[in-house]
């Protein structure tokens, strides 16, 4: 299919197109340079650029002058996203495709140079820089600053502007990535209708559904079109490599399983959705992780009877359910009956997903987000008629929604219906997703997922309102459906986690009955402790349910809970009026909070824990640590909502953390927040709001102020000056002296 030109005069929108521009110039010495070492191209290009981003509104006077110094204001284009391990410009190029072939992306890189006055691609030019990249002619440095440009406008979130491209040329790039050939993990995907037919028709759909999924993930530069190989008339394979190493390590599989996991998570309700679909029919995605060779599902696959099928359709051997609890992927696994499988999988148990739990590590389905499937908010004019048609069947025909008739349709498929709710509590409608869960329980009382789902939409009620009476039932339900299914179903660190934030949620209210947050006294004081402790035991017992004892988010909120109880305990000098809450008091709890927990976990070496100051290596090594914590979370994550409070979060840890920080602190805080601010922006157009780190949705708007606030706080304490990409600045900005991030977030109104 043809690929859509996109007209720079009309599209993209203004901030992308800004993006765009601080892509490929990041800061008006790279512009500067571009003039110098590439006069032939700039000749044209410089006022082609200038002329754009006049008419464009984002400069007022069409004159050098003012666009570089529009490039000195970019603050974006400074911090990038580091790259993943074994990156190479083939990678890049991958990203790019999009699955599609090397000369679409040539096409499209032409019509973006035709618009920009820059040099013309060719695939030849592509395939020698894979071969050997280096950049030593003014063609392919253009064609790097067009690839930053596009890159923008495709994966915002990314941020690799020209300066992190050419660093790619730092690396050995002519060498393979690190991956096993031989292993990894493998996706069939089989049409299965015993008794029933599978048409060309249907095939063609999993073909081109399968396609446009791996786009829609963004895994093309992990998983493309390419990858996707036919076997036999009806089922398609899909491989993903482990990294090096030992094949029976699972920890190697982590994100192979975790992006066909994925992947089958989306396929399984995509086909439900499909007008294709029927009782007769049944999609079936098996996960095999190990060696490539000697696998044959269709041995297996024809033997599933489908009335025994699980809901999902989606099933694991029993080494890839291995790797997938290991990558940390929450679902509930459960063993197949041994008739389904006996004799044909080697005597190994198989695995079914039963349920996927709703915490936001997979991302939504894009036929769920398309207008006149739901209703955008709660100000839809047809939010009334669906609010009806839901709780009272005899009035569906009032509306014209499609998830009614879906629900309709498959009234008791939980891997469906979870992901309703989950879209109308991201949009802010808990009592709507509340009676969609209702309607699972009905037929699914004891699935801990479900359960799960209620838990979190009562955590949203009691966070996510500024008032007094909804809070506080919501929070005593809360505790009496999370009591239930500890007691129940079982422990497990994200139950914890929630309880923990119910808590938490009612001892912020308390702090925030007055316009500056102040510590109470008397028996309120004695309440605001009780929950503070209860808070602090449930993130223990979150850890302790963890199998690494480790799990990144109970630890990390212990930091600010430990905080708030040694500051709230201090006694109050001469009886006198409760204190306010000061930012250089919280300040210096913090650190000392925080370094006596990394030296628990053993990011701190012993002597330095005796009183000898940090050296500058020390706090690299605490920072090496903290980055790569957050991003193997990160890593388990693929919803879009939850994204931007993970970076969030992670800069308000490292810069509460850092009571001077340095260059490289402010470098990645800065690109932490960017970070987490485009991937805000990208959720307004799915009108999806933004997980809180205290478990309720904020509006996108909300959410963005917070960060830009955080911005200007970090330009503050740097004395105002701009950091250069590649370029660390090892010096001491001034001391913190205004906000304190955990703080602002703490107290902020939902």
């Amino acid at each position: 299919m043809k690929n859509r030109e996109i007209n720079l005069k009309t599209e993209p929108s203004d901030e992308l197109l800004r993006r765009a521009f601080w892509s490929a110039f990041p800061g008006g010495q790279s512009f500067a340079d571009f003039i110098t070492h590439d006069p032939e191209t700039a000749q044209s290009a410089a006022d082609t650029f200038i002329a754009l981003a006049f008419d464009r509104g984002l400069i007022t006077r069409k004159t050098h002058e003012d666009f570089t110094d529009f490039l000195n204001r970019n603050t974006a284009g400074l911090s990038a996203s580091p790259w993943p391990a074994g990156m190479t410009f083939s990678d890049m190029i991958n990203l790019l495709r999009e699955g599609r072939s090397v000369n679409a992306l040539v096409d499209r890189l032409n019509n973006l140079a035709r618009q920009l006055s820059m040099p013309a691609v060719s695939a030849p030019m592509i395939t020698r820089l894979k071969k050997n990249y280096v950049l030593n002619s003014s063609k392919k440095r253009a064609l790097i600053r067009l690839a930053a440009f596009m890159l923008a406008m495709k994966r915002p979130d990314l941020n690799w502007h020209y300066e992190k491209l050419v660093d790619l040329a730092g690396a050995p790039l002519d060498s393979p990535l690190k991956t096993d050939a031989t292993a990894g993990c493998t996706l069939t995907l089989h049409l299965h209708a015993p008794g029933g037919a599978v048409t060309p028709e249907d095939v063609a759909w999993l073909n081109q559904e399968l396609i446009e999924c791996l786009n829609d993930l963004r895994l093309a530069g992990h998983l493309g079109k390419k990858t996707i190989e036919p076997i036999g008339a009806t089922s398609f394979n899909l491989k993903s490599p482990k990294r090096i190493g030992p094949a029976q390590d699972p920890v190697l599989y982590d994100r192979p399983v975790r992006n066909l996991l994925a992947v089958a998570h989306q396929m399984s309700v995509r086909w439900l959705i499909c007008p294709r679909s029927n009782v007769r029919k049944k999609l079936i995605l098996l996960i095999h992780a190990g060696s490539f060779s000697g696998f044959f599902p269709q041995r297996l696959l024809v033997r599933l009877p489908l009335r025994k099928l699980c809901d999902s359709g989606i099933y694991l051997s029993d080494f890839a359910c291995l790797c997938a609890k290991t990558a940390g992927i929450k679902a509930d696994f459960s063993v197949a009956e041994a008739a389904l499988y006996s004799g044909a999988h080697r005597g190994d148990p198989l695995w079914f997903v039963d349920a996927f739990w709703p915490n936001q590590a997979h991302d939504f389905i894009p036929a769920l987000l398309k207008p006149g499937m739901l209703p955008l908010d709660q100000t839809d004019p047809s939010y009334r008629d669906f609010q009806f048609a839901l709780h009272y069947p005899e009035e569906r025909s009032r509306t014209s929604f499609g998830v009614i008739s879906l629900i309709h349709r498959h009234p008791r498929s939980k891997t469906l219906l979870l992901e309703i709710a989950r879209i109308l509590l991201a949009r802010k409608m808990p009592s709507d997703a509340d009676a969609v869960t209702s309607l699972l329980l009905l037929s699914y009382p004891e699935s801990a997922a479900v359960r799960y789902l209620r838990l979190l939409i009562l955590c949203n009620q009691a966070n996510g309102h500024s008032g007094v009476e909804e809070p506080r039932l919501a929070f005593e339900r809360g505790l009496s459906e999370g009591t239930f299914i500890l007691e129940q179903l079982g422990s497990d660190s994200d139950l914890w986690f929630t309880m923990a934030m119910l808590h938490f949620g009612q001892a912020i209210a308390l702090l925030r009955k007055t316009p500056a947050p102040q510590i109470p006294s008397g028996a309120e004081k004695t309440v605001l402790l009780s929950h503070l402790q209860n808070t602090r035991t449930a993130l223990r017992r979150g850890l302790a349910a963890s199998a690494a004892g480790q799990t990144l988010q109970c630890l990390l909120w212990l930091l600010p809970v430990e905080t708030l109880l040694a500051l709230i305990s201090k006694p109050v000098d001469g009886g006198g009026s409760p204190p306010p809450l000061q930012n250089y008091e919280w300040s210096g709890l913090f650190y000392a909070v925080a370094f006596q927990m990394l030296g628990a976990q053993g990011w701190v070496q012993p002597a330095k824990r005796r009183g000898a100051p940090l050296t500058e290596n020390d706090l690299e090594q605490i920072i090496r640590w903290a980055e790569a914590s957050f991003l193997r979370h990160e890593n388990t994550v693929m919803g879009r909502t939850y994204l931007p409070c993970i970076r969030y979060f992670s800069a308000a840890i490292l810069w509460d953390f850092s009571p001077k920080p340095s260059g490289q602190v402010v470098e990645k805080t800065l690109s932490l927040l960017h970070s987490a601010k485009m991937g805000a922006e990208t959720l307004r157009q799915d009108h999806l709001c933004v997980y809180s780190a205290m478990g309720h949705y904020l509006p996108p708007d909300v959410f963005i102020d917070r960060i830009n606030k955080a911005i200007d706080s970090v330009a503050t304490c740097a004395g105002g000056s701009v950091w250069q990409a590649g370029r660390r600045n090892r010096r001491t900005v001034r001391a913190v002296s205004g906000r304190n991030f955990l703080l602002a977030e703490i107290f902020g109104r939902p």
